[in-house]
């Protein structure tokens, strides 16, 4: 559910830890290139503000900006999107998509493990809860709820912004929303963060993310057994309608280089029962062709050909090599043609 899209009634937000604009460099120090190829790179907070101590740094709702004066910006692309701005005034401006992006995909996992749902593209990452609103009752309710969650998840944790809305989904309803949106975040603060958000710490979920994969290894493993046990029942049983059919069809021994031939093999189908599947040869205006049945119009009897309506021809090559390894039997020694 993108949230972007809807018809948000606002209940409250907060947005703490943000610096006010500053519209002109402030500070006059050269940064060296170093500096620049390791944000450039993608970077934490914790290296950003390494980096660039003694350097001016301001972090403002959309980015973090970086006085200064940089070289000249090489990259401006990180995790695939455009993260990186060079202003007129060579500082640079690093948007939070560029920073802590190993960090986030952590709490995205463990946010999603613990129910939430996790949005992330080029200028956004929130996670978020919803829950769908019938009556007055259910949103007085859910309310409660979601505002606890907003106030046990303290504003020094991290930056960025929490906030509960109403969303109006036309032709599907109405949904309260508790939404985080995660900019950065210091890594001794992902667990309380963590806890915060879900009500466990971070040693129970992974202890429940592992027993989530542990039994998902093992039943992959069961199926992949009672997979392999079936393919082998199929290959048996399709063996044995192969040698039924030698006795009383005609193998193709050789690749016929002229004549119109309706060929067929066995596959098993879905219901894992033996199926024929056709092949036609045939001459046309002087050449020769090779072609299944479901390259052709479809909805023709078995052995019809529509030569107008031809599409992915099969190789000679391919066809002999295919037929090495395959058995194919003729059905007619003709070609139908609509």
């Amino acid at each position: 559910m993108n949230l972007n899209k809807q018809k948000i009634e606002k209940v409250f937000s907060t947005s703490e830890n943000f610096d006010k604009k500053n519209k002109i460099n402030r500070s006059s120090k050269k940064v060296n290139q170093s500096t620049l190829d390791a944000i450039e790179n993608g970077i934490t907070i914790e290296q950003l503000e390494t980096l660039c101590k003694g350097i001016p740094i301001y972090k403002y709702k959309t980015q973090i900006t970086i006085h200064g004066l940089f070289p000249e910006l090489q990259n401006s692309y990180i995790n695939r999107y455009k993260c990186l701005i060079q202003n007129k005034n060579l500082s640079i401006g690093v948007r939070y998509q560029a920073i802590d992006s190993a960090k986030k995909s952590l709490i995205r996992e463990y946010a999603s493990h613990a129910g939430y749902a996790c949005h992330y593209n080029s200028v956004e990452n929130y996670i978020y809860l919803s829950v769908a609103i019938n009556d007055k009752q259910d949103y007085a309710e859910k309310l409660i709820e979601y505002k606890k969650l907003e106030k046990g998840l303290s504003d020094s944790l991290f930056y960025g912004y929490k906030q509960v809305y109403l969303a109006k989904i036309p032709f599907i309803g109405n949904f309260l929303v508790f939404r985080v949106d995660l900019y950065a975040i210091y890594e001794a603060n992902i667990p309380a963060f963590i806890q915060a958000i879900t009500g466990k710490t971070v040693v129970e979920l992974d202890a429940e993310i592992d027993l989530k994969y542990k039994k998902l290894e093992e039943s992959n493993k069961r199926y992949e057994a009672k997979r392999k046990n079936e393919h082998e029942q199929s290959k048996a049983k399709l063996q044995v309608e192969i040698e039924n059919l030698k006795k009383t069809g005609q193998v193709l021994t050789e690749y016929p280089k002229t004549g119109n031939f309706t060929l067929f093999y066995l596959k098993m189908n879905y219901k894992n029962e033996p199926e024929k599947h056709y092949i036609y040869l045939y001459d046309y205006k002087g050449k020769r062709y090779i072609e299944k049945k479901t390259d052709l119009f479809y909805g023709g009897k078995p052995g019809q050909v529509y030569p107008r309506k031809l599409k992915n021809k099969i190789s000679l090559e391919n066809f002999i090599k295919n037929m090495n390894k395959g058995i194919f039997f003729i059905e007619s020694n003709s070609v139908i043609f609509g």
